[in-house]
């Protein structure tokens, strides 16, 4: 029904497990979160679930999302995923980031996730759901914490502006 009118496709969201690390062998399939996919069909689904997109659109780009990608463990295990299928010609076309952050979140740790991210060859960046959440604010966002607020934004798009030649779109949250 949407064939050639979508631009692109969040073809699989959140399947690495929390907590998870990439073990020594690379073998990310490890990390999967346990579902009704992988227990009914085992880390295939993966892989099935991209080239099934692809060939319900083959013109739309594909990308794997998920949240806490700005983590060492997370970030690593997904850019193993990604290039390990990628090498399989599996069509992955990019990687959605969700960034809920707060004003305390290291710009360290998103600039690492950039770089690896952007080192895999081809692989389109997107930040999704971007919100900065702000600490103790229950609801009532105070001048102070609004200006921290505002002034982390600011820093956080100067790195994106980094990284623009990979980030394809940033959709902010709420």
């Amino acid at each position: 029904h949407y064939k050639g009118k979508i631009y692109s496709w969040d073809v699989l969201n959140e399947a690495i497990q929390d907590g998870a690390k990439l073990p020594a062998d690379g073998d990310w399939t490890k990390c999967l979160r346990k579902s009704q996919w992988t227990e009914s069909i085992g880390p295939e689904f993966v892989a099935m679930a991209f080239q099934f997109a692809h060939e319900a659109d083959p013109d739309a780009l594909l990308y794997y999302n998920d949240y806490g990608l700005n983590g060492k463990e997370k970030s690593e295990i997904a850019a193993a995923m990604i290039s390990d299928l990628r090498s399989q010609g599996v069509p992955i076309h990019g990687i959605g980031m969700q960034s809920h952050y707060g004003i305390d979140t290291s710009l360290g740790s998103v600039r690492r996730s950039l770089e690896l991210f952007s080192s895999i060859e081809g692989l389109r960046i997107s930040v999704t759901e971007l919100d900065i959440a702000v600490p103790n604010a229950n609801g009532k966002l105070s001048t102070k914490n609004e200006k921290k607020q505002a002034v982390y934004y600011a820093k956080l798009f100067n790195l994106y502006k980094e990284f623009s030649d990979v980030i394809e779109r940033v959709t902010i949250w709420g």
